[in-house]
């Protein structure tokens, strides 16, 4: 039997013997096949909306930050973590995507007051920058201040990653202030779907 281009539905030639029962019944199976699979698609789009991947993570240790070198900041804690794509013990500056699609990212990292030297917060993506993710601070000469990452929209595939970076330029190696640096990620659109 000759099937439809789109759904692969069944239908008779016009040479086939007339066999109406079954030809029938092969078009009836053939659709209700599609039907449960729209199903199974709608189902997965309503849980996935209802529950996006999300993680919040935050830093309890300070990280040394080398004059003039970008780095990575640690999250040895998180918040929350819904689709299991931070670990607290290995790689634990990246965020790995588990669902592909575009993310929203926040962030931010402390440092204690430093008379010289501007800040820089940059995201990468797989350790690549991503295009318009720096944002430059002064020199501080208060309290404790935090520096927020810009916020930004980013496309992640399935096992891509995405980091805070910092760097400062005070002439030595300064540390973020403990307990002050976060990331946030939050999937907007599932590419699935």
């Amino acid at each position: 039997m000759p099937v439809t281009p789109i759904y692969s539905f069944p239908y008779p030639a016009l040479t086939d013997p007339p066999n109406g029962a079954a030809q029938i019944q092969a078009l009836a199976e053939a659709v209700e096949t599609e039907i449960d699979s729209l199903d199974a698609s709608q189902s997965a789009t309503v849980a996935t909306l209802a529950n996006p991947a999300r993680a919040q993570m935050r830093a309890s240790v300070a990280t040394s930050v080398p004059n003039s070198t970008f780095t990575a900041i640690a999250f040895d804690l998180e918040d929350y973590d819904s689709a299991a794509g931070h670990s607290t013990s290995v790689n634990n500056s990246r965020y790995t995507s588990q669902v592909a699609g575009k993310y929203y990212i926040t962030g931010g990292v402390g440092f204690s007051a430093t008379v010289t030297g501007n800040k820089f917060l940059e995201w990468r993506v797989n350790g690549v920058a991503v295009g318009a993710g720096l944002n430059s601070y002064p020199a501080q000469t208060t309290n404790t201040s935090s520096f927020e990452a810009r916020p930004m929209y980013v496309e992640l595939a399935v096992g891509d990653y995405v980091q805070l970076f910092v760097q400062q330029l005070s002439g030595v190696t300064v540390s973020t202030s403990a307990g002050n640096s976060y990331m946030a990620v939050l999937l907007v659109r599932n590419n699935a779907l």
